[in-house]
């Protein structure tokens, strides 16, 4: 089992690898499929957006299902 901190730990380390994953992915491939053309700034911040959501049902999840 877990505790607080070390789900928490987890969680960032695996959404960080995403948010690197997803802002290539979405600037390279994703956006250009859907005909949108962010710049870099705007792929980020779209990403960010999606990767603290990610975040917070991560950690709420994964605590709900430690007890």
């Amino acid at each position: 089992m877990q505790t607080k901190l070390q789900s928490a730990y987890e969680t960032a380390a695996q959404v960080g690898c995403g948010f690197v994953v997803s802002v290539i992915a979405g600037q390279l491939v994703i956006y250009p499929l859907f005909g949108l053309h962010p710049g870099w700034v705007g792929n980020v911040a779209i990403t960010g957006a999606f990767t603290v959501t990610s975040v917070i049902k991560q950690y709420v999840v994964r605590r709900l299902f430690n007890r």
